[in-house]
């Protein structure tokens, strides 16, 4: 299976914790200088196709004073 590269960004990008998926646009753009953009939909289907995979998954950690819409992915 090889791997896309919007995936390997993505994995990169969790590899810290726990990140909801404006923060991943956030951490990929500022892991590649500004080089690779995540837009909603891409980022949105590479999350379902890595929790299909069993790659990540939702995580229950968040911020006490977070939005309790947002969904966070380790």
């Amino acid at each position: 299976l090889p791997l896309k590269p919007k995936a390997l960004h993505v994995l990169l990008a969790l590899a810290d914790g726990p990140r909801h998926g404006y923060a991943v646009m956030q951490e990929v753009a500022a892991r590649s200088d500004g080089q690779v953009r995540l837009w909603p939909a891409a980022l949105y289907g590479t999350l379902r196709e890595l929790e299909a995979l069993d790659w990540i998954a939702e995580s229950d950690k968040r911020p006490s004073d977070d939005d309790e819409r947002r969904r966070y992915f380790a």
